[in-house]
């Protein structure tokens, strides 16, 4: 009886562990949900207040503090809030990019103290980044489960991660990143373990494919989104090359082979990235290499799902965008795969947007911008259009936003016309507000506003996913390419017969260089602006 008693006291101590976290992640979710009500309705010293009492319930959280600053920023207390930011890196903030173009902290931005601490926040960045070269290797192993099949592992280690994205953010000095680092590590561990155990089970396959999709995963933990990295791509390879010796025959191992050469390519984009940018001809050598390894992926899984998967990743990739013919079939192959299946018809509208578009045509559109004029787009016809979707919620925008200025100043008078499609809520700016906004900031391109944030008509229609994010129309009306503030200027001097700008960093002017690292805001699951 005693064993039993043992364990007994042990799952109720576990138990009142567990309800003690729950209550406490249930009062920080409701703190986090009023101080996100009270930046909406503009009472920051409400939002100041809220996030107090979240502090005192989860010391030492680098996301609260910075939160504080942000607010505390807005509110006019400008010396709280630096001493919250410096807080915030003290604690581990190291989300440095969208710190240096958070608009929230645009007062106190020229102060020497916000420079030293963005200092320190970028440090704690490359300290990411270097963990980020091999996260497996990053965090201890050990703990790992057993189980009577590789689906209890999977789940199990599913409800970990789910908790830590439900409220990991929130509660105390979690090490999020190496949190999820952890679990994965351990669930790899975990399934390494039982296949070894177990080499005669039938759910060896789903085993591997279970361990390359934890390698996938690894390169984006929480609250962090980055690329897969060279020392996972490796690792992944390891798995999928027994995967094929151990199990050649199995219908998951193309899916298994997709993972890997979609890891193994953001590996070398971040290797080429971090090496040298300003070579055209590497970039296009490496779009070429792996859209052709994806077309074969696509070949040897024809009527799966992976068949359209890698199709989008070869589209993506721009490589036969000077081959008609080559590009023709692989749009229809892939609308076939579109109509048969949800996730391929996700991700064609992320990756393969502009050869869709291309193919099926320019959306039609008739909105109204905010000087009451109606834009059509049959109006733009033997003119150039340039769709800015963007907002003034989103730091890569504003960040770009001198760059799109000077391309308009430049150009708007030369054919090109220019339609700044804004992704506002309402409730957090009205259309007054709005133009007013324009006009202190001096965007002079007219702007169309429905105040329905994502859900903007013309968003839905361009299938926008990220801002900033700029379409390009030609003088025929069709969708010509995507890309940023900075690939506009290389497309119209390209459109109208002009020699590209001097300071070239791609050779790839509508698109980013094969899938190279950028900064957008995304919309979250939930549809609404995030900050």
């Amino acid at each position: 009886m005693l064993p039993l008693c043992i364990v007994l006291v042990a799952v109720l101590v576990s138990g009142c562990v567990l309800s003690k976290r729950g209550s406490l992640a249930r009062r920080a979710r409701r703190l986090h949900s009023e101080y996100s009500g009270s930046m909406e309705r503009q009472d920051f010293s409400a939002a100041v207040a809220t996030l107090r009492q979240l502090d005192s319930l989860a010391p030492g959280n680098p996301s609260v503090h910075y939160s504080l600053a942000c607010a505390l920023a807005k509110a006019g207390e400008h010396e709280q809030a630096i001493t919250a930011l410096q807080a915030s890196a003290t604690c581990g903030f190291d989300l440095w990019q969208h710190a240096t173009q958070d608009p929230d902290l645009e007062s106190i931005r020229g102060d020497d103290r916000v420079a030293d601490t963005m200092g320190i926040v970028k440090e704690n960045g490359k300290r990411t980044a270097e963990a980020m070269n091999d996260p497996y290797q990053a965090v201890e192993g050990g703990g790992c489960i057993f189980a009577s099949s590789a689906r209890v592992i999977v789940a199990y280690y599913a409800r970990k991660r789910k908790q830590l994205r439900k409220h990991g953010s929130l509660l105390g000095p979690w090490p999020t990143h190496a949190t999820d680092w952890r679990y994965l590590r351990r669930q790899i561990d975990s399934l390494r373990e039982y296949i070894d155990g177990n080499p005669d089970a039938k759910d060896v396959p789903n085993a591997y494919l279970a361990m390359v999709k934890a390698f996938a995963d690894l390169h984006q933990p929480v609250g962090f989104s980055g690329l897969a990295n060279p020392g996972t791509a490796a690792r992944m390879k390891a798995v999928v090359e027994e995967f094929e010796t151990e199990c050649p025959d199995s219908p998951l191992l193309p899916t298994a082979r997709y993972m890997f050469l979609d890891a193994e390519h953001q590996a070398a984009v971040v290797q080429l990235w971090s090496t040298d940018t300003k070579d055209p001809d590497a970039w296009a050598q490496l779009s070429r290499q792996f859209g052709e390894r994806f077309v074969s992926l696509a070949d040897e899984s024809v009527g799966r799902k992976t068949e359209g998967l890698a199709l989008c990743k070869a589209l993506h990739l721009g490589f036969t965008r000077d081959k008609p013919v080559v590009q023709e079939e692989l749009v229809a192959r892939l609308r076939a795969r579109m109509k048969q299946d949800r996730d391929v018809r996700r991700q064609a509208w992320r990756d393969a947007k502009v050869p869709l578009l291309q193919e099926l045509g320019t959306p039609e559109f008739e909105v109204t911008d905010t000087d009451g004029k109606t834009r059509r787009l049959q109006d733009y016809r033997g003119k150039l259009l340039v769709l800015d979707f963007w907002a003034t919620w989103c730091g890569p925008c504003l960040a770009e936003l001198p760059e799109m200025k000077k391309v308009y100043d430049q150009f708007h008078g030369q054919g090109v016309h220019f339609l700044g499609i804004a992704l506002e809520n309402k409730r957090k700016l009205g259309p007054d507000a709005f133009m007013a906004w324009c006009q202190a900031h001096a965007v002079g391109w007219p702007q169309i506003y429905e105040g329905r944030g994502w859900r903007h008509q013309l968003a839905r229609k361009f299938h926008i996913r990220a801002v900033p994010t700029v379409i390009f129309i030609d003088a025929e009306g069709k969708v010509a390419g995507e890309g940023r503030a900075h690939s506009a200027e290389h497309w119209i001097r390209k459109e109208l017969g002009l020699p590209p700008p001097e300071c070239c960093t791609s050779g790839n002017a509508t698109d980013n260089p094969a899938g190279g690292p950028v900064s957008n805001s995304q919309p979250p699951k939930n549809g609404s602006e995030s900050r």
